[in-house]
């Protein structure tokens, strides 16, 4: 199983981080080909080149096509009919969303009504499902990044920085290093920032940027190999999470199950319900919800709006979480150590039951 870790000290974008993967081993011609035909939206065309900053060899990227994606959704909905790998498709999908709500949030408007002006072009989509399919075919499973050089930061870059928890820097520099497509990606994809992981090195890539700045090689690298003896500390991640919580005790009990559904499409990480005692001997329940800390107002005015509690609690917390792949079958979950765990995901393993007349706890078992 590959890792990779990139090094963002000089800043970061699509087209940056595209090129780097290319340089690392991909066909630009073959992966140019197979990128057209999942996306299946056109005419565009993916030109890659080699070239020096600073003495650092590299290569570059530049995609041209007269498609155009007004809007965030436009984008969403263009993936979405894609015919990209599923853990491809769903990575874009992450990294799309989050640069989305940035925008949003950036330029005060919902996602919806949001204009993606210079982001509109069919670079945005190129350089995120290209980097997406890239990571897969270069067998990447894990990704670890440096902090990151936001130069004279853009607003967007910082939103997401601030949404995703990616630790920055600036250098100072009068250039915007780190372009909000390069900051979606390495949010939504990375498991982990800062120093390099022990791997042992089998590939390694250059990308450079657009732009050739003054005194300063604008040049992002990757590199690419297996977990070496210090790696095992590197399998768990560490979140900041936050707990709602709320006790209720004069609800139609038949409204739990429709607001912990709500709750969860909204983007809740858990739901649960509780039985307690309250106050004068009433028996109650306590609905417990785990979401990211940016979401904590959304899911309380979803229990304020669907339920009849007057009061919701919030709690901060961290979680530690094993990393993990799925192929939509079955997932993968990679332990400390080295070793590995694979499970059945339910939704198959109930499709088998009902397609071949076992018991569902036996077919769980025997996967």
């Amino acid at each position: 199983m590959s890792i990779a870790y990139i090094n963002c000290s000089r800043g970061v974008s699509g087209d940056m981080l595209l090129s780097a993967l290319i340089d690392a081993g991909l066909n630009p011609s073959a992966f140019a080909g197979t990128l057209k035909k999942r996306l299946n939206i056109g005419d565009f065309r993916l030109t890659v080149r080699t070239t020096n900053r600073y003495h650092f060899p590299a290569k570059t990227l530049r995609v041209e096509g007269n498609i155009k994606f007004d809007t965030p959704l436009k984008l969403i909905s263009a993936l979405n009919r894609s015919s990209l790998p599923g853990e491809v498709k769903s990575n874009a999908l992450a990294a799309m969303r989050s640069l989305a709500a940035a925008e949003a949030s950036v330029h005060r408007r919902p996602v919806d009504g949001t204009h993606f002006h210079q982001l509109a072009d069919i670079d945005t989509l190129v350089d995120i499902s290209g980097v997406c399919l890239a990571l897969q075919l270069l067998g990447i499973k894990r990704l670890f990044a440096s902090e990151v050089n936001l130069g004279r930061p853009a607003p967007a870059a910082i939103e997401l920085a601030k949404a995703m928890k990616v630790p920055v820097f600036s250098d100072d520099s009068n250039h915007e290093l780190a372009t909000p497509t390069g900051m979606a990606l390495i949010g939504s994809l990375c498991l982990n920032f800062g120093a390099m992981p022990s791997l042992i090195v089998t590939k390694s890539g250059f990308g450079a940027g657009e732009n050739d700045i003054d005194g300063k090689p604008n040049v992002l690298n990757i590199l690419v190999g297996e977990p070496g003896a210090a790696g095992d500390k590197y399998d768990f991640r560490q979140e900041e999470i936050a707990v709602l919580e709320t006790n209720i005790d004069d609800m139609d009990p038949r409204i739990y199950p429709y607001v912990s559904e709500q709750l969860l499409k909204a983007g809740a990480k858990d739901v649960w319900l509780e039985q307690i005692m309250m106050k004068k001997g009433r028996p109650g329940t306590k609905i417990g919800v785990l979401c990211d800390t940016k979401d904590e107002a959304k899911m309380a005015s979803i229990l304020f709006d669907e339920t009849t509690t007057i009061g919701v609690r919030s709690l901060p917390a961290k979680r530690y979480l094993l990393n993990r792949s799925t192929d939509g079958s079955r997932k993968t979950i990679f332990m400390p150590g080295g070793t590995k765990k694979i499970r059945i995901e339910f939704e198959e393993a109930k499709r088998k039951a009902l397609k071949h007349g076992l018991p569902l706890k036996r077919v769980i078992k025997q996967a």
